[in-house]
């Protein structure tokens, strides 16, 4: 069990996000969505929210929450950070998942300079704002930190070069 641990996550409405979401509740975490797409985060609270009303976090109302928040922004990040403490009282993990689909996939000639700063800002300015801005509290509650960052592979095959893994790794390494 978790002891009301909370969890934010960036890009949760979808995808892997999404799934992690899912995992977080079933094991009685409390989990906070932070998306841009409010049409996919409400789709999203209202299948979890099922969940939540049978198996996972079972009888907690403030097990799952979203929050439509644009992750390129410093100032909608903090406000969405210090709500999150002020409806929760803590967080215990982030998890950096904000991501663009398939950015881009032409030739890199063709990308304007334009598309190349809506990924860096999706892919790497987000993960910085909402590190810098969660740090404190994770110190304090001793919590864990993660990033996510897609890589082809075997679902993903397409040798084209992706935009947003090397905007990830550029990051890290």
């Amino acid at each position: 069990m978790s002891d009301g641990k909370v969890v934010y996550i960036t890009g949760g409405a979808q995808g892997i996000g999404r799934g992690m979401a899912l995992w977080l509740l079933s094991r009685g975490y409390r989990v906070v969505i932070a998306d841009l797409d409010r049409e996919a985060g409400e789709a999203c609270l209202a299948e979890l929210g099922e969940c939540v009303k049978g198996q996972a976090a079972p009888g907690d109302p403030e097990a799952l929450s979203f929050q439509q928040v644009d992750v390129t922004d410093e100032d909608q990040v903090k406000t969405s950070l210090a709500e999150t403490l002020t409806r929760h009282g803590r967080i215990d993990g982030v998890i950096n998942n904000a991501a663009l689909a398939d950015p881009f996939l032409g030739p890199i000639e063709s990308l304007t300079l334009e598309s190349w700063h809506k990924v860096l800002d999706t892919s790497l300015t987000s993960t910085f704002l909402t590190t810098k801005h969660a740090a404190q509290t994770l110190r304090k509650s001793q919590g864990a930190l993660s990033s996510t960052s897609p890589r082809p592979g075997p679902c993903n095959p397409n040798p084209t070069p992706r935009l947003m893994p090397l905007a990830r790794a550029a990051s890290w390494r």
